[in-house]
């Protein structure tokens, strides 16, 4: 690894339980809690703290299955939109989607409320974190047991 990398998990709420540890060439860090007496903003001086992935919880999220008009169909940010869009009962609120896997015409997604997104990324951010990478807890749990 070229630098440090922290991870960081969420619990369901932006203000409670949140885990941490660090991982370098030479050493990864055992898991540590956050308490009321150490904030999230003590993080800001840690090894990792400006490579922060961070892994959310599956509450709020969504899985999708869509299906391309066809295979050689330009998936774009806005096409991919659309299709998630329509498989929603409301749509209202704005999602961020995120392909997981695509197969011809078959595409995975997960998404989560662009807003809610946001929410987790400027606590971070102004905690002092830069988060350059966020997973779903379950999807990579689930990547590790096929």
């Amino acid at each position: 690894m070229p630098e440090s990398l922290m991870v960081i998990r969420s619990s369901s709420t932006l203000r409670k339980h949140w885990e941490w540890m660090t991982f370098s060439a030479d050493s990864v860090s055992s898991v540590h809690t956050l308490t009321d007496d150490l904030p999230l903003e003590s993080l800001a001086d840690q090894p990792g703290a400006g490579n922060v992935h961070l892994l959310i919880p599956p509450e709020g999220l969504l899985y999708r299955s869509l299906t391309l008009p066809n295979a050689k169909y330009k998936l774009t940010a806005q096409t991919l939109q659309w299709l998630a869009e329509e498989t929603l009962p409301d749509n209202t609120q704005d999602w961020h989607w995120t392909v997981v896997d695509k197969q011809n015409e078959s595409v995975e997604v997960i998404g989560i409320q662009s807003e809610k997104l946001s929410r987790y990324l400027e606590r971070l951010h102004t905690a002092g974190l830069n988060v350059t990478r966020v997973f779903a807890r379950w999807l990579l749990s689930s990547l590790g047991s096929r």
